[in-house]
């Protein structure tokens, strides 16, 4: 079973978080491309609009490393 989290690693917890919010929306415009090129969607649904959503269900983290590691454990 493959488990997905999006993980972003900085110095500090708030340059990582401002390196997520910014990443996010082009890595899901990205991914979304030909789901509506073909006009269909993810088979797992869709993903979060933004990254703070997406740290608030459970699927990412950003942060110093340990920061990371505590969310990990």
């Amino acid at each position: 079973m493959g488990v997905v989290r999006f993980i972003v690693v900085a110095d500090s917890d708030a340059t990582a978080l401002a390196a997520a919010r910014r990443a996010y929306p082009k890595w899901l415009h990205s991914f979304n491309y030909l789901f509506r090129m073909h006009g269909s969607s993810p088979v797992t649904g869709e993903r979060p609009p933004d990254f703070d959503v997406l740290t608030e269900r459970g699927l990412g983290v950003a942060g110093t490393p340990g920061t990371v590691i505590a969310y990990l454990q």
